[in-house]
């Protein structure tokens, strides 16, 4: 019986594992982005202009802790949904 193929969408990162590229690819509110190896919560975070400080982030359906968020490092295909607190009345 012949082996499954994976889905196209996961082909081009086949390849650049093999040809020695290294980076993470996570979802973040719906839109993908590259992150580096061993990238944070945190980092990703300020590099998108989302004010760490104060925004709150689940990661794979699970709520990570704010004071977390240096340490939690980012893994390939990782979901995060990220909302920021508004104030007002």
């Amino acid at each position: 019986m012949p082996r499954p193929r994976a889905p196209p969408a996961a082909w081009p990162r086949a390849r650049e594992r093999r040809s020695g590229v290294d980076r993470v690819t996570v979802t973040v509110n719906g839109r993908v982005h590259d992150a580096a190896p061993g990238e944070t919560v945190e980092s990703l975070l300020d590099r998108l202009g989302l004010a760490a400080r104060y925004a709150l982030v689940e990661r794979n359906g699970e709520p990570v802790d704010r004071g977390h968020y240096d340490q939690v490092e980012l893994e390939d295909g990782d979901t995060l949904v990220v909302a920021r607190p508004v104030a007002g009345g």
